[in-house]
């Protein structure tokens, strides 16, 4: 099974249908917009970390070996609306300076989910990165950033897979 159909498979809100290592239905939750994904045509596997923002903050001294880690890291990679949607030709190759989802709680996800990936990887900051970082998480509650949009349901709680500093004072130190 290839990296996108695992996360298909882990990140649906149903049982999944697989059918030769492949996820043929399923139902998903965009985790920065929360729109409704019927089938897997509709959604993509994109990266919290995109790739462009690794490289401009230390990866690109990475061997084949680590890119390829991390460019297949299931922590680094969200089920989203395919290409196309608004809320992805946004984001882009963009972080949180520049980028972030409207919803509060997704917010705070996101932001959790790009710390942890970023110091899982050894990753820099700008200044003006850690300020918008610095921000949004004054803004979570604990209960906003304890949770994973997008990563699917287990017995009525959300998994929680990341973890990523759940306050602003715990930003990169």
């Amino acid at each position: 099974m290839t990296t996108r159909q695992a996360v298909l498979a882990r990140d649906s809100l149903v049982e999944p249908v697989v059918r030769n290592c492949t996820v043929v239905g399923g139902r998903w939750e965009d985790a920065w917009t929360g729109v409704i994904l019927e089938r897997p045509s509709e959604a993509e596997v994109s990266h919290v970390v995109p790739t462009l923002a690794s490289s401009d903050s230390g990866g690109q001294l990475w061997t084949a070996e680590q890119r390829h880690a991390f460019l297949n890291d299931p922590d680094n990679l969200a089920v989203t609306a395919a290409a196309g949607a608004k809320t992805m030709e946004r984001k882009r190759s963009f972080g949180p300076a520049v980028w972030l989802p409207n919803d509060p709680t997704r917010r705070c996800i996101y932001v959790r989910r790009w710390l942890f990936v970023k110091t899982k990887y050894d990753l820099t900051a700008s200044a003006a990165e850690l300020d918008a970082l610095r921000r949004a998480m004054a803004t979570c509650s604990s209960e906003q950033s304890g949770s994973q949009a997008g990563q699917g349901e287990q017995g009525g709680q959300a998994r929680d897979r990341a973890g990523a500093p759940a306050t602003a004072s715990d930003l990169y130190r």
